[in-house]
């Protein structure tokens, strides 16, 4: 079932492999959506400050993810406004990565790059933008970085430090998938965390205080904060 949406969305692949991209050209474009093959960065750089690119998926193999996302600035800018990216890779290297998250990545796939896979992530971002946007109830959310508190419609909540920081993670930058591994690292500063359960019973806490919708667990990839 194809979602309804409110303008046709773009998508921007940005390799010089354009054959190897073409089946799924063709699928996108037979769903409904604006597709794109590109290597040039201005073009794509272009798209991005004219809000006309919904989704990027760049190839690693012919471009360099971290070197463009550092022009794009996807880090600084509202998630509201930025596209979702995906990055595809023959390889999978923890550091390139993590740099790549950090710089507004969110999320990345193995090739073979399977149609029905990367269509049902794009299409449960478009989803969750569409929710986002229209969605009639409307609650606050502030973090006082000073008093390590959370305010929550006028509440204050009080978070013991670690869990302040990871929400503070997680709210620096809406929309964005945090690995669990990226978490460990930037809030324990130790990646053996994610091997364990204490990043989702911190989350869970941390849920029973400010509310369930605020962060939304996506299933193999991590945590997701939505603004309300």
């Amino acid at each position: 079932m194809k979602i309804q949406k409110t303008k046709m969305a773009k998508i921007i692949f940005i390799t010089k492999n354009t054959g190897e991209f073409a089946e799924l050209k063709v699928k996108f474009q037979n769903d409904g959506y604006e597709v794109l093959i590109t290597n040039s960065e201005k073009e794509v750089l272009d798209q991005v400050e004219d809000e006309k690119a919904d989704i990027l998926i760049i190839d690693k193999e012919t471009k360099d993810p971290n070197e463009l996302l550092l022009s794009l600035g996807l880090e600084t800018k509202k998630r509201s406004s930025s596209p979702f990216v995906i990055i595809v890779s023959e390889i999978s290297e923890d550091d390139v990565l993590a740099n790549s998250f950090n710089l507004g990545a969110d999320d990345f796939l193995i090739k073979p790059i399977k149609p029905l896979v990367i269509a049902a992530r794009i299409r449960a971002f478009i989803k969750r933008k569409q929710q986002a946007r229209f969605s009639p109830e409307k609650q606050e959310l502030a973090i006082d970085n000073e008093k390590f508190i959370v305010i929550v419609n006028s509440k204050k909540i009080d978070l013991p430090r670690i869990e302040f920081k990871l929400l503070k993670l997680l709210y620096s930058n809406p929309e964005k998938i945090f690995t669990r591994l990226e978490i460990a690292k930037r809030v324990w500063e130790d990646i053996h965390v994610a091997e364990r359960r204490t990043i989702d019973a911190h989350i869970k806490n941390i849920r029973s205080k400010i509310g369930d919708n605020y962060i939304k667990t996506i299933h193999g990839s991590g945590y997701i904060f939505i603004p309300q």
